[in-house]
């Protein structure tokens, strides 16, 4: 049996309207009044300018509440696309969390002969994946933060997906720092 370290709450706290500002609000009360409405023939409408939208909740909240199979032809394209940036930025925070608690077991590096293992059996239970699957994300997710951080936030930002940025990473693994880094860029 494993011993975790971290006690993991699995609540999340549930935002009210009052927490939002103006602009948060609009999509809040546009979302509410959608799912009140239920399902309409209505042809739905994404916003024209929804490929420049930041990667945050904002837009997880708009596409959560559209049924891509009430929109036009070019507005599914629109939805996949800003999915697809969406799921990257989610990518790039789990790589994120990944490192974050790395970063824990490598402060008590004093304290664990080994932390690196340490933070993959943190992770393997958590996850319950094999020990090759957490020590790949591991080096990725090493790799994207200290050797390619410009990766990780084009990454974050939802520009590159995370094949691409992979295959980045691989592909310039036998580089220096600075040469990989000028590669990416």
């Amino acid at each position: 049996m494993i011993e975790r370290m971290f006690d993991i709450d699995t609540t999340v706290p549930v935002m009210t309207a009052e927490d939002w500002d103006a602009e948060e609000r609009l999509i809040w009360d546009l979302t509410e009044a959608a799912l009140a409405a239920g399902p309409s023939d209505e042809p739905v409408m994404l916003p024209p300018d929804i490929e420049s939208w930041p990667t945050d909740e904002r837009l997880s909240v708009l596409l959560s509440a559209v049924d891509v199979h009430q929109l036009s032809g070019a507005d599914r394209v629109a939805y996949m696309k800003a999915q697809h940036r969406l799921n990257a930025s989610g990518q790039a925070r789990f790589l994120g969390a990944v490192n974050a608690v790395s970063d824990v077991y490598d402060e008590m590096a004093e304290d664990i002969e080994d932390p690196n293992a340490g933070a993959s059996m943190e992770i393997r239970a958590a996850l319950r994946w094999t020990r090759r699957a957490v020590d790949n994300e591991m080096a990725f997710a090493h790799d994207l933060g200290v050797r390619l951080p410009s990766l990780f936030e084009r990454l974050s930002q939802g520009h590159v997906d995370r094949r691409r940025a992979e295959r980045l990473s691989d592909h310039t693994s036998h580089l220096s720092v600075a040469h990989a880094r000028q590669v990416v860029d």
